[in-house]
């Protein structure tokens, strides 16, 4: 709750020095940071951007402050002030109607409301010491039901707030993520239940028709290896399942999750700083942020093939990687309306150190795997294609999609404890089916092989070492054992470390490998066959002519539609449900903060809550109502924690007073109260820096 400790409220002036400095100040911050260099146009879209996000954060703020002081009236206590905005009052804008000073401060950016008998700053003394402990309409001579009432009501106005533009939002309609899977992580439970790229939902628990998000919080906010998610799907063969998902979570998981990514879409991340990465094969082509994608064309066909969504993109992307491929995309902006211009974009290779790691078992069987795929059994080992033994783990699907596609017999051979036998690839068991774009795999995830259905270990045991190579050159044998890859660039300025004892996997180190910087340099640290530490430091990737790339880099927005209410009641619906999932997530975010989880890096101060908020108002107004619901519930949570001086922590000392039948100590409360003014100030000035350190400007004067 905040509170006036001045006479602002009531004197009634212009702008005083620090405040007309502080105005400056922020004006001078919006023009170089934001309107310098644009046309006028530009401008004054910025600054209608800008005042939208400074009215919808005002608003957040003035409704939790509206609450406490009609709370306060409800009963009986005096206001001495409430105001709109903050900062002095200005002259002509304020009047006094009972006990109150009602006005409208300079800024607006919330408000402020404050009761005879209750301060947060221990040392205020602008009240009347008799009149606060003798007063009926004193906060301090009310019960401790009352005060519990008007402490939380600020609380309760942003979880009613949030419902209600939720409600807005979903009546009018957002645009929100496909109910489709994207990628889904090798060994996941989603993996086992059958579910794969492109994968439509029909039914997620209850709910008919989900979207994404149904998903994905279904998932979050349950409790995993516990909870079963129940749920409906269709895959590209057109072919319904049904499963029952039961999320994990993982020792540096920061929720509970299925194993699942955002269907991709066909245009361009409008927020990406580049269409595609400088060294990915499309990172030279001329592509732009909003560019939406119609169809493509391999250099060496005739006729373009329309795509509908990003993995079809992606589709054409891995059965043609052989070929440059021309992309006929729509330009945003662009005069006339809807120009389209064709791109074309060279092939490209994976980049290795020329390491062939060992195969592992299988550990992973997907639900719906082919017929002939049944047969296999969690543990079997893949020892050869086609008789070849030497075969890299992570090419194997490529390999084996390559030759079954041209013709020929393709023969994977399994070893099952001493047996082996042979399991045959149809042709029309591969076709159509990607690899690596289908299913990625992620840290200390197997490698995938969709089209079977299966996924496997690769052990970080080096199995061959191709002659020539980066690893052959720095003297990296047969039978080492990588323990850990560190990495660093220079240009961008990074470094970091996989440790493949624990966190990482090999199919995951190749596949980050590909979206770093061309220059970066590796240092790999492995024991022999004896148990002797090795390092071979600075080694350079090269590129693998005969392994070429899966994608060509572009980044893509997710597939999104237009999602709108029925009805009123539907919107109600969506709006209840949306509210208790945040409140959750929000929760969940906290309680992964505390154990390590989440880095403290990713937490968002009021620099970076106004620059998200300045963005999403850029995209349109549902968009700025839909995140300042959000805001507006994460208000409430975080207001309500039990740090004193926060609404949570007054909360706290209001039921040990009712415990305990009488009020606590006075300067037990004191002591209390200075702890939590301190943990409050340590807080606002931790988030501030950490915003500041996000700054392209700060980390390169202090190499951060």
């Amino acid at each position: 709750m905040a509170n006036v400790t001045t006479d602002a409220p009531v004197k009634k002036s212009g702008l005083p020095l620090t405040e007309l400095l502080v105005a400056i100040a922020i004006g001078a911050a919006i023009y170089f940071g934001v309107l310098r260099g644009k046309s006028f146009d530009d401008a004054l879209r910025a600054l209608l951007s800008i005042g939208m996000a400074i009215v919808g954060i005002g608003l957040l703020i003035f409704i939790h402050e509206l609450g406490h002081f009609l709370a306060a009236k409800w009963c009986g206590v005096k206001v001495e002030a409430f105001a709109v905005g903050i900062g002095p009052l200005i002259p002509g804008l304020s009047f006094k109607r009972g006990d109150t000073h009602y006005g409208l401060a300079w800024f607006p950016i919330g408000g402020y409301v404050k009761m005879l008998g209750q301060v947060d700053d221990p040392n205020d003394q602008s009240q009347d010491a008799k009149e606060v402990a003798d007063s009926p309409h004193s906060y301090k001579n009310k019960t401790v039901g009352q005060r519990m009432l008007i402490i939380s009501a600020g609380v309760i106005m942003n979880v009613i707030l949030g419902f209600l533009l939720f409600i807005i939002v979903y009546f009018f309609g957002k645009q929100e993520v496909v109910g489709k899977i994207g990628t889904v992580s090798p060994g996941s439970p989603a993996e086992r239940a059958g579910l794969q790229a492109g994968s439509e939902l029909l039914q997620v628990q209850n709910i008919q028709q989900p979207w994404y998000n149904d998903l994905n919080m279904s998932s979050a906010l349950s409790n995993p290896g516990v909870t079963e998610v129940p749920v409906k799907f269709r895959t590209r063969d057109g072919k319904e399942h049904e499963a029952v998902l039961v999320p994990r979570k993982g020792k540096y998981d920061q929720r509970p999750t299925i194993g699942v990514t955002q269907p991709p879409g066909r245009k361009i991340h409008r927020a990406a700083d580049v269409a595609a990465r400088p060294w990915h094969p499309a990172g030279k082509s001329g592509f732009l942020p909003k560019d939406e994608i119609v169809s493509i064309k391999p250099k060496n066909q005739n006729e373009f093939i329309p795509v509908d969504n990003g993995l079809d993109i992606e589709l054409i992307e891995s059965q043609h990687r052989k070929q440059p491929l021309i992309y006929r995309v729509k330009r945003a902006g662009s005069k006339p309306e809807g120009e389209q211009v064709d791109l074309e974009v060279p092939t490209g290779h994976f980049r290795t150190l020329g390491i062939r790691m060992t195969m592992g078992p299988i550990v992973s069987l997907a639900a719906t795997r082919p017929v002939v795929a049944q047969v296999l059994k969690e543990g079997d080992i893949i020892v050869s294609l086609n008789g070849d033994a030497n075969v890299d783990p992570l090419k194997l699907p490529d390999l084996v999609e390559e030759i079954a596609a041209s013709g020929k017999p393709c023969v994977l051979q399994i070893k099952r404890g001493e047996k082996t036998f042979d399991l045959n690839i149809t042709p029309d068991m591969v076709k159509g089916r990607a690899t690596w774009a289908e299913s990625t795999p992620s840290n200390d995830a197997p490698m995938p092989f969709p089209a079977l259905g299966i996924s496997y270990q690769v052990k970080p045991v080096v199995a061959g070492i191709e002659p020539g190579s980066p690893a052959d050159k720095a003297g990296i044998k047969v039978g080492d054992t990588i323990k850990k890859m560190a990495y660093k660039s220079v240009q961008p300025d990074f470094e970091d470390a996989l440790d493949f004892t624990e966190r990482y996997a090999w199919p995951f180190a190749i596949s980050w490998m590909q979206d770093l910087p061309e220059n970066t340099l590796y240092t790999i640290t492995a024991t022999d066959s004896e148990g002797k530490e090795k390092v071979f430091a600075d080694l350079k990737p090269v590129e693998d002519t005969t392994w070429y790339l899966y994608t060509r880099g572009l980044r893509l927005e997710p597939e999104t539609r237009l999602r709108v209410a029925e009805n009123i009641w539907d919107a109600v619906v969506i709006g209840a449900r949306e509210s208790y999932r945040f409140v959750g997530m929000i929760y969940l975010n906290l309680y992964s903060l505390i154990r390590g989880n989440i880095s403290v890096k990713l937490l968002n101060g009021p620099l970076g809550l106004a620059e998200m908020t300045y963005r999403v108002a850029n995209i349109g107004l549902i968009d700025l109502l839909h995140l300042l619901a959000i805001i507006s519930i994460n208000l409430a949570v975080v207001n309500f924690l039990p740090i004193p001086v926060l609404d949570g922590g007054h909360m706290v000392l209001l039921l040990a007073e009712k415990i305990r039948g009488k009020p606590l100590n006075e300067t037990w409360v004191m002591v209390v109260t200075y702890i939590g003014l301190a943990i409050v100030l340590l807080l606002m000035v931790s988030t501030v820096f950490l915003d500041i350190t996000k700054y392209e400007w700060f980390q390169k004067l202090f190499n951060w």
